[in-house]
């Protein structure tokens, strides 16, 4: 595996610190309770203690050091090294992401107003599918990263068709879903990412078992 470019995780690294350093400039204006969850509704409905405003910056460093980590103990370790550029996409993609997100809740902590908030996580959630979408379409078969079904571990082709349908699909309709969170919000908005999310997971375990079972069925695939 090659090693980090350090320059170029020095980018990730300032977006990580970013939110601990806001928290701790806005600490004395934050509330002493603060959201931890939104119901359906769009409201706060579960709140913990004033340091509940760290977790998302700290979900955000789990989530960079598991995508650091993960490609050296794949046993596909040998696939990342042929898209290097992608896995520090994908760390870059959910470090601004978490980043944004918790810059946003320390600031809607500061007016003790989380409106603003609520609604850029929701839609910002569609954004961030569609570059999910957008860089699954050509990724390489992996033990950890990906649509993980018995039939894409078992068949290369069976996981480049899959993804390739499922990343168009998951492309296209977070845009989608996007364009249409900018006008509806509160609960509509909740179920419409929760019905797209959901569908889209079944679809990709239902369309990867039939792609396996069509190659069987053609003696592509040996039983």
């Amino acid at each position: 595996m090659k090693t980090l470019n350090l320059k170029r995780e020095l980018i990730i690294w300032i977006m990580l610190l970013m939110p601990f350093i806001y928290a701790a400039i806005a600490w004395n204006s934050l509330p002493n309770q603060i959201p931890t969850h939104w119901g359906i509704s769009g409201q706060p409905d579960g709140w913990g203690g004033k340091i509940s405003i760290l977790l998302m910056p700290v979900i955000s460093l789990g989530v960079y050091l598991l995508f650091t980590v993960l490609p050296k103990l794949d046993p596909r370790k040998i696939n990342y090294q042929e898209f290097p550029e992608r896995m520090f996409k994908w760390r870059l993609l959910f470090v601004v992401y978490f980043t944004v997100i918790s810059i946003s809740l320390i600031y809607g902590g500061t007016l003790n107003d989380w409106s603003f908030h609520n609604k850029l996580f929701t839609s910002s959630i569609f954004v961030l599918l569609a570059l999910v979408g957008n860089y699954m379409i050509n990724l390489k078969p992996t033990w950890f990263i990906g649509i993980r079904t018995p039939w894409t571990l078992s068949s290369d082709h069976v996981w480049k068709q899959t993804h390739l349908v499922f990343g168009r699909i998951m492309f296209y309709g977070s845009l989608a879903c996007f364009a249409i969170s900018i006008f509806v919000q509160g609960a509509p908005l909740v179920t419409l990412m929760v019905v797209f999310v959901l569908g889209t997971a079944v679809f990709g375990y239902a369309y990867s078992y039939w792609l396996f079972k069509k190659e069987k069925e053609t003696g592509a695939i040996q039983p």
